[in-house]
């Protein structure tokens, strides 16, 4: 490769491993190697010329389980622990397991729906990443294609309740991942002979079938509810055989080919652009790559190298401080010329401090590559410096017209985006001795946050719940015209939910009608 890769990516399969690059926004395929001596070694040699440029593996395989549970309803570290006797319970042979919640019963102790999920083969992998970890390669992360599928769905805005995602991949088969209200819930590979040009439907509608039928039985999909299909096809592996609605089955086509010109995947990609190899390179674009099954122990030389360039990045800052408060002295006393003594006398004990500093540095030269993580990790943290107005103004500009609402609060807080917080507890599930401090400050490092408002007031002058529901609907409808804003009513005047209630007096006067809203604004790049 003629230009440095900001990352390799390795996707891995029962046959053997593909290597990827990520370079300029693009994704770019490298190298095959099979699962046997010689692609190890070939692998090996590799690692050998580029021990630098960090990894993210991708596993494609059979041997990814799903498994559906409850657990309590409890916070905190009783929930952490919990999860982790439940997953090591569940998943006793495998270090690549990740447990989340998926939410809670509607009825009795209303305990909350837990998804476990786990690579169950582990020897697949360990050639691989004992390689890397013998060349002490950082390792950024492991995924799967059903949690890549989950995020090209979010990102694709496929909000269906029922969704089943069908891919054809050449190499490893047919894999189908069912996504509940864009969360995945199951996902399976069926083997296919890549060596035919084309592939049956009725084969394929019968795989989605018998998909539909298991979930019917654990009672993921309704028997009476419709689920929607897209299968993903390059060209026109099906010829002239067409998928029928059947079963409360709708199908959809869509062709990779012609998605991956609206993504702009790389020209080298196009002519065998799979629905995995493009969920990746978008997940790529927008910085949406997260780790689910990496242990600590597989991401340790990665968590090494961010602790490094936390510490470039502290340095730096501290010489900038110290910079700005030595300027002002050295210009005052250069405006002074019969002070030059004096200011020698003021600055010296500055430049001992410096000293004293920079000798605390390791002696080695710091390489351009990471003066520029330095120069941009700082960049991270500057963008996420922001000033309360600047909310404060679109928020005022969404009540232009809007009269009686009265703005009672107004929390504002920096935290780590969603993906950063479920990936931060599941790195203090899997074991990892990290505090939740140092995971605030890596998401800060990384620009994985979002700035998060709460606003509570009161809908005044009126005498109607419905007007007030109104009034509250079209102020939150205006904030939602900002493009930064996520919003979120969390209390209307009106709560539609079994739970709620509504409590007035009928005498003709006007109510108070308290409402809560939430915005979230990310803050990455």
């Amino acid at each position: 490769m003629a230009k440095k890769a900001d990352l390799r990516i390795l996707l891995i399969h029962t046959s053997g491993a593909e290597l990827f690059a990520w370079t300029g926004g693009q994704l770019i395929r490298s190298e095959s190697y099979p699962a046997e001596y010689n692609g190890y070694v070939a692998f090996s040699g590799e690692l050998a010329r580029d021990p630098v440029t960090p990894f993210f593996i991708v596993v494609d395989c059979i041997e990814e389980d799903f498994r559906h549970d409850t657990i309590a309803h409890v916070g905190g570290s009783d929930r952490r622990e919990l999860m982790r006797r439940k997953l090591k319970f569940q998943f006793r042979n495998t270090p690549y397991r990740v447990g989340s919640v998926i939410g809670r019963e509607k009825s009795g102790r209303r305990d909350d729906n837990v998804l476990f999920s786990a690579l169950t083969k582990p020897e697949m992998l360990d050639p691989w990443t004992e390689a890397l970890l013998q060349r002490q390669v950082p390792v950024k992360g492991i995924n799967t294609p059903a949690y890549l599928m989950q995020q090209f769905a979010k990102q694709r805005k496929l909000n269906h309740e029922h969704l089943i995602l069908v891919n054809i991949e050449s190499v490893t088969g047919i894999r189908q991942t069912y996504l509940k209200n864009g969360k995945v819930m199951f996902s399976r590979l069926s083997p296919w002979n890549h060596l035919q040009n084309t592939i049956e439907a009725d084969k394929i509608q019968e795989q989605v079938l018998q998909s539909r039928k298991y979930l019917e039985r654990i009672k993921l999909i309704p028997y009476d509810r419709p689920a929607e299909v897209l299968v993903f096809t390059y060209g026109n592996p099906l010829g002239d055989a067409q998928l029928l609605n059947a079963e409360q089955l709708n199908y959809s086509i869509i062709d990779t080919a012609e998605l991956s010109v609206v993504e702009k995947v790389s020209d080298a990609l196009v002519d065998e652009c799979s629905a995995l190899t493009l969920a990746l390179s978008m997940a790529l674009r927008k910085r949406h790559l997260k780790n689910q099954y990496a242990p600590f122990d597989i991401r340790r030389y990665f968590h090494i190298r961010q602790i490094r360039n936390a510490l470039l990045v502290l340095g730096a800052g501290t010489l900038i401080s110290t910079a700005a408060v030595a300027t002002p002295v050295m210009m005052g006393a250069l405006e002074k010329s019969d002070s030059t003594d004096a200011l020698e006398i003021r600055v010296r004990p500055l430049l001992q401090d410096y000293e004293q500093l920079r000798l605390g540095f390791p002696e080695t030269p710091i390489p351009s590559n990471t003066m520029a993580v330095v120069v941009e990790t700082y960049d991270n943290i500057l963008r996420q410096s922001l000033n309360p107005a600047a909310a404060m103004v679109d928020i005022g500009n969404a009540l232009r017209g809007i009269s009686g609402l009265r703005l009672t609060r107004f929390d504002w807080s920096l935290n780590m985006s969603d993906e950063r917080q479920q990936a931060a507890e599941q790195e203090l599930l899997a074991g990892a001795r990290v505090t939740p401090e140092s995971q605030f400050v890596n998401a800060v490092i990384a620009g994985e946050t979002l700035l998060r408002i709460q606003i509570e007031g009161r809908v005044e002058n009126t005498s109607s719940y419905q007007l007030a529901q109104a009034q509250v609907e079209n102020f939150v409808e205006a904030l939602r015209t900002t493009e930064e804003f996520e919003v979120t009513p969390l209390q209307m005047p009106l709560d539609a939910s079994p739970a709620a209630n509504v409590t007035t007096v009928l005498d003709g006067r006007t109510i108070n009608a308290p409402f809560a809203i939430e915005i979230k604004r990310s803050l990455a790049p």
